[in-house]
C-alpha cells in the first residue's frame, strides 16, 4: 500500500502539471467545450455590477472586470478565481461559468502577513521560500528537489504538509483534481506588505471526510490533504506563524 507521503508527493506532482504557468498547464488541461474568448460578469449580493473585481484564470488571463461588471478570458485554466478587497473571494469551475459571478461582502478582516522573525529567516530548511513558518528543529521533514521545483514535506502521525517551490510550481490555485472532491470549501485572500503579491487560502473537507488545505501564491505553495482531524491541527497551528521576509533593499 502506498504510504501518504508517497501519495501527497504523487498529488504534488499533479499539481506541479496543473498549476504551472501557461502554455504548460493548459497543454496538460482538457479545454471546457465553452466558446473562448469566454465572457461574464460579476455583480454584489443586491445584483449591483462590481467593478475592478480581479479575475484570475491564469498568467496569460489575468484581468479586472469593467464599470459594467464585465471580464473576458481568452483561454483560462479550469479554476477561475474572482477577488476584491472588502468581499470574500470565489473560486469557480470555467466549465460551470454560465451565470454572472456574485461576491459577498467580506464580515472579517483580511489576514495579513508579518515580516519574517530573524529566526525564522536563519532557517536553511526555508531559505530561497516567499513563504515561511516557525518550524520546530526536531520535527519529522523529508526533502526532495529537481530542475524545476525544491519541496519540503513536513510530517505529523502518517500525514504530511508539503511546500513546494519554484518557477512554474504554482500559480496559487488548488489542482481541479482536488477540488472536484471538495464537498465544504472556504477561502479568503491573504495579504503582504507588497500589494503586487496575492495569496490564497483554501480550506475544506474532501469526500471521503478527510481535511484539505492550501496557500499558494506564484510560485509556491503549502498544503495538505487527506489529513485527519489531529493531523490539521497541527499543521494549521504550524500555518498560523505564516511570515512573510521583508525584500532586500
Amino acid at each position: 500500500m502506498m504510504s501518504r507521503f508517497l501519495r501527497a508527493a504523487a498529488l504534488i506532482v499533479v499539481c506541479v502539471a496543473l498549476s504551472a504557468p501557461l502554455p504548460l498547464a493548459q497543454s496538460l488541461l482538457a479545454q471546457s467545450p465553452m466558446t473562448l474568448p469566454y465572457t461574464g460578469t460579476v455583480t454584489d449580493a443586491a445584483g449591483k455590477p462590481l467593478a475592478g473585481v480581479r479575475v484570475f484564470g491564469g498568467l496569460g488571463d489575468d484581468t479586472t472586470t469593467d464599470t459594467g461588471g464585465r471580464y473576458t478570458l481568452p483561454k483560462p485554466l479550469d479554476l477561475v478565481r474572482f477577488s476584491l478587497a472588502g468581499y470574500r473571494p470565489v473560486t469557480k469551475v470555467f466549465s460551470a461559468l454560465n451565470a454572472p459571478v456574485i461576491l459577498q461582502a467580506a464580515m472579517e478582516r483580511t489576514r495579513t502577513l508579518p515580516k519574517c522573525s530573524e529566526i525564522v529567516k536563519k532557517d536553511k530548511r526555508q531559505a530561497d521560500l516567499s513563504l515561511r513558518m516557525s518550524l520546530p528543529r526536531d520535527m519529522k521533514i523529508k526533502t526532495g528537489a529537481d530542475v524545476d521545483y525544491r519541496m519540503l514535506a513536513v510530517g505529523y502521525h502518517v500525514d504530511w504538509m508539503v511546500i513546494g517551490s519554484g518557477v512554474n510550481w504554482s500559480v496559487g490555485l488548488p489542482a481541479p483534481k482536488l477540488w472536484k472532491q471538495l464537498v465544504t470549501s472556504e477561502e479568503r485572500d491573504i495579504t503582504v506588505d507588497d500589494p503586487q503579491v496575492t495569496i490564497t487560502d483554501y480550506t475544506g473537507m474532501l469526500n471521503d471526510g478527510s481535511h484539505f488545505r492550501f496557500i499558494g501564491t506564484l510560485g509556491q505553495s503549502i498544503s495538505y490533504t487527506e489529513a485527519t482531524v489531529d493531523s490539521a491541527a497541527y499543521f494549521d497551528s504550524l500555518l498560523d506563524t505564516l511570515c512573510w521576509p521583508p525584500r532586500e533593499r
